[in-house]
């Protein structure tokens, strides 16, 4: 279960890897801290698990189904999301009823929540992975993949006193692993509130494309403040594909070239 100490130090961890402005990282501590004190855990661990986007999902009544928005705008319509059914989870679970759970491999996820999820040939398996699933059993399941596809990064050692977390050299095509983060609908009452995604800070959208097994994928980019155009080339600039693909909505996300991330999208099936 989460406090607020484990709450900060782990938005401490993941906002040191964003390309953003002091104070801009500053406010987005403030401002989650502040809406767990007021909120269940449900809001905190949903902060945590999509903070690496620097994103929220956000359940609201009046969204028919997905909608992804940068800073407020909202990008062109992807494919439903849809009800999905799945395994219930036995974790750790807290007092709000909101279960935890960490696998050590994809394939074990996709057998304890028994779902074939789509998957890359360029994921090929590693100790570094991190797969963490949080879900209420009912509505939702929301499950972070960090480290999914290494690519050329390399030299993965465990950093001290973080749990699950590596630091790396960088490789010539990949500036970082690329992550992978999927969204579930259990119920037909969270599918008739929707789920939203909204990319906040330095993030930009760059373009829609239908990608080589038939998904509208939407791409946005962090510009770290430099010209659009050089920031979809430039490696350290962080990249995000989200899709939907048979009623479940994929983000991956890391730092390579708009070109890369769009050809690991093209490899998932």
């Amino acid at each position: 279960m989460l406090n607020e100490d484990r709450l900060k130090l782990a938005l401490d961890t993941e906002l040191e890897q964003i390309k953003m402005s002091d104070k801009l990282k500053e406010k987005i501590r403030c401002d989650i801290v502040e809406k767990t004190r007021k909120s269940s855990l449900k809001a905190a661990v949903a902060f945590i698990v999509l903070i690496t986007l620097c994103s929220t999902t956000v359940i609201a009544g009046y969204y028919i189904n997905s909608r992804i928005s940068v800073n407020k705008e909202t990008l062109p319509e992807l494919d439903s999301m849809q009800v999905v059914k799945a395994n219930k989870i036995e974790g750790i679970s807290d007092e709000d009823g909101f279960t935890e759970k960490y696998y050590k491999n994809y394939n074990e996820l996709k057998t304890d929540l028994g779902i074939g999820f789509l998957d890359s040939k360029l994921a090929t398996e590693n100790p570094y992975i991190t797969i963490y699933s949080y879900t209420d059993n009912k509505n939702f399941n929301t499950v972070q993949i960090d480290n999914y596809i290494i690519g050329d990064t390399s030299n993965f050692k465990p950093i001290p006193d973080m749990e699950n977390k590596f630091s790396f050299e960088h490789g010539k095509e990949y500036f970082s692993p690329v992550s992978l983060t999927i969204d579930i609908i259990l119920s037909e009452e969270q599918m008739a509130n929707g789920m939203e995604r909204d990319f906040l800070g330095m993030y930009e959208y760059v373009e829609s494309y239908t990608s080589a097994y038939g998904y509208k994928v939407n791409i946005v980019v962090t510009t770290s403040g430099s010209e659009l155009d050089n920031a979809t080339v430039d490696i350290t600039s962080q990249k995000s594909a989200i899709f939907v693909a048979e009623g479940i909505r994929y983000v991956l996300t890391g730092s390579v070239s708009v070109d890369t991330i769009k050809s690991i999208v093209d490899t998932m099936k």
